[in-house]
């Protein structure tokens, strides 16, 4: 199914989620949680929403989460399963394992971002069969950080944590790199300058295929200009 547009796309997948629970909806920052069994829609007929929301930080929480979301829709259908994403990152770790377990799905993976796919959780959007973004959403990348708590380290407890950042960093690069329309070197000064792309430059580079624009964008249609009458 191809949604074109914000209407469509809210209509096809969260409108229908939302119409059947409101209760389950939280405000204040809390994770839209969806209802976890098929519930009936007009007809009686059995609907299961395939709806992954990530709006929060990555964790292994939300990995544990989302691996036995993955594994049901997968036991119950082939059917692609829209992903949906508004996260500030974590994690480097459980954002690589978030974007392992959505290309090893049987399913395909559909994600769009909503407003923001910082750090880590630009490497979960690009585990997504296809990816699209919302007209002012943005993508954030950076170098891998690391957050020393253990002041007493000699130089060899030091060096072998510079060693686990240096890979990670390698193992990033590699997703970058090959889903990215750049090379190497672009993309690492990309990281060292911490960059943010928005939709038109994310769909040229290859951070998504596609951006979902509303139908209320389009321009006004312009006057028909109608000859002047001459005067007599």
């Amino acid at each position: 199914m191809r949604l074109k547009s914000i209407e469509a796309l809210f209509s096809a997948e969260i409108k229908p989620y939302l119409n059947h629970n409101r209760s389950l909806l939280r405000w204040q920052g809390e994770n839209v949680k969806m209802p976890p069994e098929p519930f009936q829609n007009e007809k009686g007929v059995s609907v299961a929403r395939r709806i992954i929301w990530i709006n929060d930080e990555i964790c292994p929480e939300l990995v544990e989460q989302v691996e036995r979301r993955i594994r049901k829709l997968n036991r119950k259908s082939a059917a692609p399963i829209q992903v949906f994403i508004n996260s500030p990152g974590g994690s480097t770790t459980d954002s690589l394992a978030i974007y392992d377990l959505f290309r090893s799905s049987r399913a395909p993976i559909h994600a769009t971002v909503i407003a923001d796919a910082a750090s880590g959780a630009s490497i979960v959007l690009l585990g997504g069969d296809k990816r699209r973004i919302l007209a002012n959403s943005r993508i954030f990348i950076h170098n891998v950080t690391h957050w020393l708590e253990d002041k007493s380290l000699d130089h060899r407890g030091a060096k072998r944590i510079l060693e686990g950042i240096k890979a990670l960093r390698g193992r990033l690069l590699g997703v970058y790199c090959k889903h990215l329309k750049a090379n190497r070197g672009k993309i690492i000064r990309w990281m060292d300058k911490e960059t943010y792309f928005y939709a038109d430059e994310a769909l040229r580079i290859g951070f998504v295929h596609e951006i979902v624009k509303s139908k209320k964008d389009k321009p006004f249609p312009k006057k028909k200009k109608g000859k002047k009458k001459r005067k007599r």
